[in-house]
């Protein structure tokens, strides 16, 4: 069983880091889906999995576009949504995440010697926001590419 950290007697738990970790192994979503288009592209698919993408590209029952994605009637491919959370500075200087649905999902305090809260904060939105866009346009090459390989998009998704 593999542990999240390294047992060495007297000097306590040392957390993996990633540290020394191959490049290919850091790649972005985005990335990763790319390379799967490719090698797709090169190996073919199988019988099963044309038939999965005829039914996906049809929008049968129980399959469908993926969430944060829209399908665009003009060029009948899908298109990553915009990201909805926002950063806002109240009145009182306080920062805050809202979500889509206009609800503060997370607040930091202003305080005048110190803005490591709200630095975090910022910075923590910033990741959350590129991880999600990220995975957004990831699943828009991924569903593009799997209908382009039955001729587009037929029925309701």
């Amino acid at each position: 069983m593999k542990m999240s950290f390294k047992m060495k007697p007297g000097r306590g738990n040392s957390p993996k880091t990633g540290h020394g970790l191959p490049g290919a192994l850091l790649q972005t979503k985005t990335q990763n889906a790319a390379a799967s288009i490719d090698k797709k592209r090169k190996t073919g698919t199988t019988f099963k999995e044309d038939e999965a993408d005829k039914r996906f590209a049809t929008g049968a029952q129980g399959t469908g576009i993926v969430p944060g994605t829209a399908l665009n009637p003009r060029t009948n491919e899908t298109e990553p949504k915009s990201y909805e959370k926002k950063l806002v500075t109240q009145k009182n200087r306080d920062v805050s995440i809202m979500g889509g649905d206009g609800k503060i999902v997370k607040t930091a305090k202003y305080n005048s010697f110190n803005s490591k809260a709200i630095d975090a904060l910022k910075k923590e939105y910033g990741k959350s926001k590129e991880d999600t866009q990220d995975s957004r346009k990831a699943n828009t090459m991924l569903q593009n590419e799997r209908a382009k390989r039955v001729g587009g998009f037929k029925g309701p998704n």
